[in-house]
């Protein structure tokens, strides 16, 4: 198949050839009227159109001079186009270099602050200690003892308001009253339970979740990609006593508070199940719709 488009420098070439061609037609025409008119024969009186014929020939040369000035000109926009073409791409792949490895080391900085507050987090936790007869523990086995307690101290204002019952039955029938009354529970009722234990443990937990709200603040301040993952670096290593307690924690918050607003926009709370909650009120009230999808499944 012939190609009709030529190349810059086909065209290039062709003008040229077109200039030369234009000189030599002008010499040509000029040498023909040379003899047109007689100027090799002597007579004197024609000899004045001579230098019409020259001022010819000049205009003509001065014609093929203006056509190669005009094809030098373009030679030289034709680099200078080149120039700034190639001035333009480096500059680009400097511009992008340049954001690569300022994405780097923003990245860099995040990791170590990260994985050192990281360190701190576990370190704060496994320190915690509590030598008390009644409920002893060390690390993350407070959650355990904390959760237990909670447990107890519901279990123990159904017992004062079921012996506050008259003609109550007998005792064995406290469980069936208990189960009742675990059902009507709703997450205000709860609350004031979970404060009231959070209170005896406040040093320890205070210390935990102020922790984790700084670790999951540097996580959404950070400018990275796959802030999920360091998400889950983080709720992979909670136990289920852990995960229960933030749960908790969560929903005895303010819904405007920076935790909650956190713990739901990184699905933190992943893997909470129904029957791990005190009860399913609980568990069906708490379900923060996030882009149209819920937390606990």
């Amino acid at each position: 198949m012939i190609q009709n488009n030529q190349t810059d420098d086909e065209k290039e070439l062709d003008l040229k050839r077109i200039a030369k061609i234009v000189g030599l037609i002008i010499v040509a025409l000029w040498l023909i009227s040379l003899f047109t008119l007689g100027i090799w024969i002597s007579k004197g009186n024609e000899i004045g159109d001579s230098f019409g014929a020259v001022n010819a020939l000049f205009s003509g040369l001065a014609l093929a001079g203006i056509i190669l000035t005009i094809l030098m000109q373009r030679d030289e926009l034709k680099l200078q186009r080149k120039e700034l073409e190639l001035t333009r791409k480096e500059m680009e792949l400097t511009r992008d270099e340049f954001i690569s490895q300022n994405y780097t080391l923003k990245l860099q900085q995040f990791e170590n602050t990260y994985f050192q507050m990281l360190s701190l987090f576990h370190e704060n936790i496994n320190s915690v200690t509590s030598n008390t007869k009644s409920h002893p523990y060390v690390g993350k086995r407070l959650f355990n003892v904390f959760l237990q307690n909670i447990d107890n101290d519901i279990e123990t204002a159904f017992r004062n308001r079921f012996n506050s019952i008259e003609n109550r039955k007998i005792d064995e029938e406290f469980y069936k009253f208990h189960e009742d009354e675990i059902d009507k529970i709703n997450i205000d009722d709860f609350t004031n339970y979970f404060k009231v234990v959070k209170s005896i443990y406040q040093d320890d937990l205070s210390i935990y979740f102020t922790t984790l709200l700084n670790i999951l603040k540097l996580i959404d301040k950070a400018e990275i990609d796959d802030k999920l993952y360091y998400i889950s670096v983080i709720s992979s290593q909670f136990t289920k006593s852990e995960k229960l307690t933030i749960f908790y924690y969560t929903i005895s918050t303010n819904e405007s508070s920076d935790f909650r607003s956190l713990v739901e926009k990184y699905n933190l709370l992943d893997g909470i199940k129904e029957n791990m909650v005190i009860n399913k009120n609980i568990y069906t009230e708490y379900k923060p719709d996030i882009n149209m999808k819920y937390l606990l499944l």
